[in-house]
């Protein structure tokens, strides 16, 4: 999209048909561009409360007391 705006920007000055195509391959781009950047940002805003909320990634503390239990009663 990026490239066909910047195309029919140069080819515009030879051929004044091009330049609602120029304008609304703009527009679109602009457009996308801003969907792009707010998805960007709510992915991160959801990211960060992933992780301030608890529930990311844990050492597994839990996890490995539980493992070594169970190694401890089957080696008996």
């Amino acid at each position: 999209m990026l490239a066909g705006s910047i195309v029919s920007l140069i080819l515009v000055q030879k051929n004044e048909g091009l330049l609602n195509l120029s304008r609304s391959l703009l527009f679109a781009l602009v457009v996308v561009m801003i969907i792009i950047g707010e998805l960007v940002h709510y992915i991160l805003k959801l990211i960060r409360k992933f992780k301030t909320a608890g529930y990311g990634i844990n050492p597994g503390h839990f996890f490995i007391t539980g493992l070594k239990s169970k190694c401890a009663i089957m080696a008996y």
